[in-house]
């Protein structure tokens, strides 16, 4: 029955939250989830177990350095220990049915690759 939503703003449901907030699915109220991204949310996603999967424009949120992408705590709204360390913007985070996580947006991976020797 929980809305959450993310964006560009600073007070929503009358309470200030900024970037990010889960309201009241009949009133509208936002409730003391508050992780604080110091930047917007853009995409949110919520995994099976509850934990909320965010990605946006922040730097920090739920109490902890996460650059642009974050796994939050339902409960207290503090990051855990999932930390991919994006290096600029995720525009979508998606889910798949096993469990595994996407991203797309403006960063940058960096793959190691091994070298095989042939005779």
């Amino acid at each position: 029955g929980k809305i959450l939503v993310g964006g560009e703003f600073t007070n929503i449901g009358g309470q200030n939250r900024s970037g990010l907030a889960r309201l009241d699915g009949i009133t509208g109220s936002a409730d003391s989830f508050d992780p604080s991204p110091d930047r917007y949310v853009q995409s949110i996603v919520v995994q099976n177990d509850g934990k909320i999967l965010v990605g946006g424009f922040f730097g920090h949120i739920g109490g902890q350095t996460r650059n642009y992408i974050a796994r939050l705590d339902p409960v207290t709204g503090l990051a855990d220990s999932f930390d991919p360390n994006a290096n600029l913007f995720v525009y979508e985070v998606m889910i798949q049915t096993d469990g595994n996580v996407l991203a797309c947006g403006l960063f940058t991976l960096k793959f190691r690759s091994q070298s095989n020797s042939h005779s």
